[in-house]
C-alpha cells in the first residue's frame, strides 16, 4: 500500500503514519495506489444498496457501486439521465459513459469498484435492491480498446478527447486507431476509431514518481491516426470545447480536424516483462516453480499489467 485518498484530497499515507482521511464512508469511492497487484478484503456488515442513497455534490464525486451484480451504467444512472444532470462517469482505467454523445465505453458497473462521476447540480443517487431488476439498456458497451498500440500507464488523473464523425476531413477506416503522445513520442492515450463518436482517454503524470508516466498540467498533446496500411498526423484546427493542453478531468471536444502526412513512425509499441507476481503480490520465478493452474500477473516496463493462467 502506497496511498489512499478521497475526492477532496484527504489521504491515508501509511509510510508516514499520516491519516487525514479518517473512516471509509458507505457509498463513497477512493483512489488506492499499490506497489503490486493485490486483492483488498473488507470485513463487516453488508451495506444494502436500497438503504444507502449516495449524496452527490455539484461537480466531481467518487462513488462506490453497492449492488452484488454488474449492471449497465446507463440504467443504473437513469434518474440522473432523465433530469439531464449527468455529465460523465468513468472508472479507474479511463473507460467512460458520456451521456451527451450517447457513448458507453464503460459498459457495466462492477461490485467492489469505485467510479468518478460528474453532475451539473447536487443530487442523490439511488440504487435498486439486489432483488429488483433494472430495465433493459439501449446502449451496449462500445469496446474502443486499441489493439496495435501499447496501453498508456494509468495514473490518478486523465482527460477526455472527443471526435464526432462529421468533423473529420478524411473519415478513418474500420480498425483505425487514434493515438495521443507527448513531445518525446511517449504514448499517453489510444483508442479505436468508433462511429459516430470516438473517445480517447489521455493520461496525466503521476506526481509521486520521478518517472514521467503521462502529460504534465498545461503540456500539449499530439495526435496521430494509425491503420494497417499507413499513419497520419492529426491537427485539431478548431475546438468546440477545451484545448490540446492537459488539464485533469477536462472534456475536450474537437470541432475540426486536419489529416496530414505522417512525420514518421515515432511510437514504440513493444513491451518487456520485468516481473511476474502471484495474487498475493509475491514475486514468482516462472522457470523454477511448478505453476500449473496458478493465476499470475505479468508486469511490463510500460507500467501495464496482464493476468495469465498457467
Amino acid at each position: 500500500m502506497i496511498i489512499v485518498k478521497d475526492n477532496h484530497g484527504n489521504v491515508y499515507f501509511p509510510d508516514y503514519n499520516f491519516n487525514s482521511l479518517g473512516a471509509f464512508e458507505i457509498g463513497k469511492g477512493y483512489y488506492v495506489k499499490t506497489k503490486l497487484p493485490i486483492s483488498l478484503e473488507l470485513c463487516g456488515s453488508y451495506a444494502w444498496p436500497e438503504d444507502h442513497s449516495i449524496p452527490l455534490s455539484a461537480g466531481w464525486n467518487i462513488i462506490g457501486y453497492l449492488r452484488l451484480l454488474p449492471t449497465n451504467v446507463e440504467v443504473v444512472l437513469s434518474e440522473l439521465n432523465e433530469s439531464n444532470n449527468l455529465i460523465v462517469i468513468k472508472d479507474y482505467s479511463g473507460h467512460l459513459y458520456l451521456r451527451r454523445f450517447n457513448f458507453n465505453g464503460l459498459g457495466y458497473m462492477q461490485p467492489g469498484q469505485g467510479y468518478q462521476l460528474k453532475v451539473h447540480q447536487a443530487d442523490t443517487l439511488h440504487y435498486l435492491s439486489n432483488t429488483m431488476e433494472y430495465r433493459l439498456a439501449s446502449l451496449d458497451l462500445e469496446d474502443n480498446t486499441s489493439v496495435h498500440t501499447t496501453r498508456p500507464e494509468f495514473t490518478d488523473q486523465n482527460m477526455t478527447f472527443v471526435i464526432e464523425d462529421d468533423i473529420w476531413d478524411q473519415m478513418p477506416g474500420v480498425g483505425s486507431e487514434i493515438i495521443a503522445y507527448d513531445e518525446m513520442g511517449k504514448v499517453v492515450g489510444s483508442a479505436l476509431y468508433s462511429s459516430p463518436t470516438s473517445v480517447v482517454t489521455i493520461w496525466g503524470d503521476d506526481s509521486m514518481t520521478e518517472k514521467k508516466e503521462g502529460l504534465l498540467t498545461n503540456e500539449s498533446v499530439n495526435f496521430m491516426l494509425w491503420n494497417e496500411h499507413s499513419t497520419a498526423d492529426l491537427e485539431v484546427v478548431k475546438w468546440e470545447e477545451g484545448s490540446s493542453l492537459f488539464q485533469k478531468d477536462a472534456i475536450n471536444i474537437a470541432a475540426a480536424i486536419k489529416t496530414l502526412p505522417s512525420s514518421g513512425e515515432i511510437l514504440n509499441t513493444s513491451r518487456t516483462v520485468i516481473e511476474v507476481v502471484n495474487v498475493l503480490g509475491q514475486r514468482v520465478n516462472i522457470n523454477d516453480e511448478p505453476l500449473k493452474g496458478m493465476v499470475l500477473f505479468e508486469i511490463y516496463d510500460d507500467g501495464s499489467v496482464e493476468k495469465i493462467v498457467k
